[in-house]
């Protein structure tokens, strides 16, 4: 494989789930992006649009993040374009409220949805992101 650009969620996966996947991976030369900030950056960019496979570590916290929902927005994007290969894991949550935000899931979408209220377009886009 290319890479397998990988997400780190929020603080509830980074220093336990994610890290032990990235370390397994890299133990088996599979080339692993992980990218911590407040935009996609170019190489991350890069990165996705070159890869074979992406993981999506949806966990509690995921709904939280505006830069996790852009990468995801990015990650379908290339499944559809370029047929890669998209593999979500559902870290400590159910499938079906990330689908359809309920619960403590749907909370932190509903405060993401307040911050970003301006911008219904870039709403629908997360949404149907999450159900796609």
């Amino acid at each position: 494989y290319e890479g397998v650009p990988t997400a780190i969620p929020s603080e509830d996966t980074r220093d336990n789930f994610t890290s032990h996947l990235y370390s397994a991976l890299s133990q088996k030369s599979i080339e692993t992006f992980i990218n911590r900030g407040d935009e996609i950056s170019q190489s991350l960019v890069d990165a996705i649009e070159a890869s074979a496979i992406s993981l999506i570590i949806f966990s509690e916290g995921y709904a939280s993040s505006r830069w996790f929902f852009d990468k995801l927005v990015k990650i379908l994007q290339c499944k559809r374009v370029y047929g890669q290969i998209v593999l979500p894991v559902f870290y400590g949550v159910d499938p079906a409220p990330v689908k359809w935000p309920t619960g403590s899931y749907g909370d932190s979408f509903l405060k993401l949805e307040e911050r970003f209220k301006e911008n219904s377009e870039k709403l629908q886009t997360w949404r149907n992101a999450l159900k796609e």
